[in-house]
C-alpha cells in the first residue's frame, strides 16, 4: 500500500457550492465557494510548500469534488512527504486527509493494467484508479487504485 492525499478547494473561509444543477458543460450552483482559479491556488501551496507531485486526478474540483495527488518520492520517504504535503494544505486551510492506496509501477506495455487490476482479486469494487508519469528515465507507469469492499445484504 501506499499513500495519496485527498483534498477540497473549499478553504474553511470559502464555504461550499450546496445544491448544483448541471446543464449540458454549466454548472448552476449558489456562487458561495465556487471560485475560478481555486485549484490553482490550491497548487501554489503545494509548490510553495516544495512538493512535487507524481500523479493528480480528481472529479469536480472546483466545485464539490475531490482534488487528489501523490507525492513524487521514493518508498523510504513517501510517508514523511506525503504527511507533509497534507500538512501544508491544512496549515492554508483546506481540508486534507491521507489515504492508503494500492500501488504499483507498471510496465508501459498493452494489458499491464489489466494484469494488476486482475493480481488485485476479485473481492472488492475498483473506485478509482490514478494513473501518473513515469519517474526520471523509467519506462514504468505509477498507478494507483482505490478499491472498497461490496457485501450483499
Amino acid at each position: 500500500m501506499h499513500l495519496q492525499v485527498r483534498s477540497s478547494v473549499r478553504t474553511a473561509s470559502g464555504g461550499s457550492v450546496g445544491a448544483e444543477k448541471r446543464l449540458g458543460d454549466v454548472i448552476q450552483a449558489d456562487p458561495i465557494g465556487v471560485r475560478p482559479g481555486a485549484l490553482r491556488a490550491m497548487l501554489e501551496v503545494l509548490r510553495r510548500a516544495d512538493v512535487n507531485l507524481r500523479m493528480a486526478g480528481g472529479h469536480s474540483i472546483e466545485t464539490t469534488g475531490e482534488f487528489v495527488f501523490a507525492v513524487d518520492a521514493d518508498e523510504e520517504h513517501d510517508e514523511q512527504q506525503t504527511y507533509a504535503a497534507r500538512d501544508a494544505l491544512r496549515a492554508a486551510g483546506y481540508p486534507a486527509d491521507v489515504v492508503e492506496v494500492h500501488h504499483a509501477d507498471l510496465e508501459d506495455t498493452a494489458g499491464a493494467l489489466e494484469q494488476y487490476i486482475s493480481s488485485l482479486g476479485g473481492d472488492e469494487l475498483v473506485h478509482e484508479i490514478f494513473v501518473g508519469t513515469p519517474g526520471r528515465g523509467a519506462r514504468r507507469v505509477p498507478v494507483q487504485v482505490t478499491t472498497m469492499r461490496f457485501e450483499a445484504g
